[in-house]
């Protein structure tokens, strides 16, 4: 969802973060697959050709603490897909502890 709202927002060059590597691996090459996700990675990859440039890049769950902590709390929203302008409070106080 974020690739396609990226794409209608007319963005060109995105980077794409993500803490599993062999995601990352399967994005970036072009071999097919006959696995049950195949579906979904030939969409990723789909998306990803509507802009002009993209880059796939493996980052370490510590290092992407904000968007792990975002996902968590997406399971306890209501709506299937939502926009927010500014992160939960919750999701604020997780980010600053140590």
């Amino acid at each position: 969802m974020g690739l396609l709202l990226a794409a209608q927002l007319g963005i060109t060059h995105i980077v794409v973060e993500l803490d599993a590597l062999t995601i990352v691996n399967l994005v970036s090459a072009n071999m097919t697959s006959n696995r049950s996700y195949s579906p979904l990675l030939n969409h990723c990859r789909y998306l990803l050709g509507r802009f002009h440039r993209f880059k796939a890049s493996h980052t370490f769950r510590e290092a992407n603490r904000c968007a792990d902590n975002l996902a968590r709390a997406s399971c306890s929203l209501a709506g299937d897909f939502v926009i927010l302008d500014l992160p939960p409070n919750d999701v604020l106080c997780n980010l600053f502890k140590f």
